[in-house]
């Protein structure tokens, strides 16, 4: 009995130590298992809530976005898996921080989806109708219409719309030498317009009224009461003259008239001495129109009486300036030589006496002289001093003859210096 029993103890242990083996291998499988199972990416995510019209900057992507890994299996279907994707482009929606990026919420022209009730339509405005390119899409802003009215002449200003939500900016820079390298140019700004606004805003667009963009301050209320619809069409069909007319008269004062008038100014630079011709006028004059405050009152409106006239440019007169009436007259005389007789060095001639052209008179000879002791006695050399500042030998001058008897350009007997003992070298007056 004793060595059954003992048998039995022997196996099992061993069944309990097999037991024991396969547990362990189990767990070892399943956690092998399950590590396979999870495996991690890397995406990027939103590093902070994004609101609606961001731009990804490519050299700001640091500042909106992160890499965060997450398990393969809890990513979206459709996500942006590289970071380079997002650079520049613009967001269609709010993202959320830790949020991944869908392609389909980003755009590379600004465009952004209307809010419900709402179209997008389009309007031009200048740079500076735009606040000066401040404004971008997801902002809020108020436009300002100004309109000149038909039968008063005067300009009437008004609030048309408020708080409009900017879709999109239409813009591009233009390289610039001033510091920062580029200008920022607005072409066209996209708005969140209902049904009836866009009516409004066409026939504001068809009026030609001016139209100016104001930011809203987010905090702030607006500043403006806001005109109906009615009372807007009243403006733009000119069917009022007077603000004080509306039931809710606008907060602007109306703009003074500004009284503008044309004047004759050329289209090319024109030398004095041109003679104002009716071919002239139409070939390098144009039409230009300028506020009268800031014409003055001596230029010239009209060329044609000084055509008629047959006058002249005393002046030099450059492209797009005003015509002084100071510039324009008879044809200047040009000046004549003095006329002499034909003996005469430089005297005017006598009456009767017949005349030449004047002739330059030559100027008076300078001479200088120099004497020197010899063994014959004393012996006075004469030299003429040129232009340039040189000597030239001349002769002796003889005891009996006087300088002062020498006329211009006379000369002596010329003595070469070597034969006669004049001396060489600088001259120095006697």
């Amino acid at each position: 009995m004793a060595p059954v029993k003992q048998k039995n103890i022997v196996l099992a242990a061993v069944a309990v130590g097999c037991g024991l083996i396969a547990a362990f291998l189990t767990l070892q499988m399943g956690a092998k298992t399950k590590t396979q199972e999870v495996e991690m990416v890397q995406v990027p995510v939103a590093a902070a809530d994004l609101s609606v019209g961001t731009k990804l900057k490519g050299e700001e992507l640091d500042k909106f976005i992160v890499m965060k890994p997450m398990p393969k299996d809890s990513v979206p279907a459709n996500y942006v898996e590289q970071m380079d994707v997002l650079k520049d482009k613009r967001l269609t929606r709010t993202i959320r921080a830790g949020e991944p990026f869908n392609p389909q919420d980003l755009t590379l022209n600004g465009f952004l989806n209307p809010p419900p009730g709402h179209s997008v339509m389009s309007a031009s405005m200048s740079t500076v109708e735009a606040a000066s390119g401040f404004i971008g899409p997801g902002a809020h802003v108020d436009i300002i219409a100004s309109v000149m009215m038909k039968k008063s002449q005067k300009w009437m200003v008004f609030p048309m719309f408020l708080d409009m939500l900017v879709l999109a900016v239409n813009s591009d820079a233009t390289p610039s030498s001033a510091p920062g390298g580029a200008t920022l140019n607005v072409g066209m700004v996209s708005l969140a317009v209902t049904a009836e606004q866009q009516l409004l805003l066409q026939g504001a667009i068809s009026r030609g009224a001016t139209m100016r963009m104001a930011l809203r301050h987010p905090d702030k209320p607006a500043v403006h009461k806001v005109l109906k619809a009615e009372e807007i069409w009243e403006i733009l069909l000119d069917r009022i003259e007077d603000v004080r007319d509306l039931v809710a008269p606008p907060i602007l004062p109306t703009m003074p008239t500004v009284e503008m008038v044309k004047v004759k100014v050329p289209t090319i630079d024109l030398p004095a001495g041109t003679a104002i011709t009716d071919d002239l006028i139409a070939k390098s004059f144009k039409d230009a129109e300028y506020p009268l405050s800031l014409v003055p009152e001596t230029a010239v409106k009209e060329l044609k009486s000084y055509a008629v006239n047959g006058d002249y440019l005393l002046k030099d007169l450059p492209a797009n300036y005003f015509v002084p009436k100071s510039y324009l007259g008879a044809k200047p005389v040009e000046p004549k030589m003095a006329r002499v007789g034909p003996n005469d060095t430089g005297s005017v001639p006598k009456e009767g006496e017949p005349a030449e052209l004047a002739k330059p008179v030559p100027p008076k000879a300078v001479y200088v002289d120099v004497t020197i002791q010899t063994a014959k006695g004393v012996v006075k050399y004469r030299y003429q001093k040129l232009a340039n500042g040189d000597h030239k030998y001349v002769g002796v001058v003889r005891e009996e003859t006087d300088a002062d008897e020498l006329k211009a350009g006379e000369s002596l007997p010329e003595k070469k210096p070597a034969e006669s003992g004049a001396p060489k070298g600088p001259i120095t007056a006697e």
